[in-house]
């Protein structure tokens, strides 16, 4: 929530810069009002010092003007409520934590944690309940490529192994084609699963090595549509990366896929 939070802070400023670039040079409020189903348009000014106001017709014809005053306040309607909205976030900003409730139970030293029931399981906590979830991976069909992984299990190609050794470099737990029951019936094998360190739910990645081949590439997205049909959808729950034979695994793309889903910034 508190990314979120910030979009949309940075948002509603940009906003706020916009409506401030398109200010019209008008004054007063534009008035309406209906006679014999005829629309009439009425300038509404105020005098600061004495605060007597002046309606003034506008006819027809000055069009250009009377959307100009329209704009001007559709755009300064906006301007208060961002401004209204940019205070309560930066208020909300100022003292919240996404992860306030289970930081309760980190903050305590060893031994009283070991006094303590808690009610809000930590995301460490989460994790190793699910990785005691113990799961078998699809076995090997004759004659698949087989490479053992840093972390001990087999995967089945050199891809699988770069992206499962660098998950293990940076102390990420996963499951490695951990089954997955979706909405359809359909039983799938993610490359890898995860929890997610920002919802605490699980989320798949999913590498397509040989996507330039069209049996394949068919299959893919087969596979993506029953995803989404499971409401599991690309950059939320699913990550992808993907290779063919004239492209290599983007190891730019790795790291960036990794610290935007899997690694949390406290």
């Amino acid at each position: 929530m508190k990314n979120t939070l910030i979009h949309k802070y940075k948002h509603y400023t940009k906003l706020l810069e916009i409506l401030e670039d398109r200010k019209e040079d008008v004054e007063g409020v534009l008035v309406l009002s209906k006679s014999h189903a005829n629309t009439q348009y009425y300038l509404r000014t105020t005098d600061n010092k004495t605060g007597n106001t002046t309606k003034t017709y506008i006819p027809v014809q000055n069009m250009d003007m009377i959307k100009r005053l329209a704009q001007n306040q559709y755009h300064n309607k906006l301007k208060k409520l961002l401004l209204k909205r940019l205070k309560q976030i930066s208020s909300i900003l100022k003292d919240y934590d996404d992860f306030e409730l289970e930081n309760v139970y980190d903050s305590y030293l060893d031994d009283r944690k070991k006094l303590l029931v808690p009610l809000i399981l930590t995301y460490d906590m989460k994790v190793e309940k699910w990785l005691s979830k113990h799961h078998t991976p699809l076995p090997p069909i004759d004659g698949d490529f087989v490479i053992t992984t840093k972390n001990g299990e087999l995967v089945k190609s050199k891809s699988e192994k770069i992206l499962a050794d660098t998950f293990y470099d940076y102390g990420i737990k996963y499951k490695y084609e951990c089954p997955l029951t979706l909405d359809s019936g359909h039983r799938i094998y993610p490359d890898f699963t995860f929890i997610s360190p920002y919802t605490h739910e699980e989320i798949y990645w999913e590498h397509f090595g040989m996507i330039d081949k069209e049996d394949y590439s068919l299959n893919t997205i087969r596979k993506l549509e029953l995803y989404q049909l499971s409401n599991i959808f690309l950059g939320q729950r699913l990550i992808v990366t993907f290779e063919s034979s004239k492209t290599n695994l983007n190891y730019e793309i790795v790291y960036a896929l990794i610290k935007k889903y899997l690694l949390r910034e406290d």
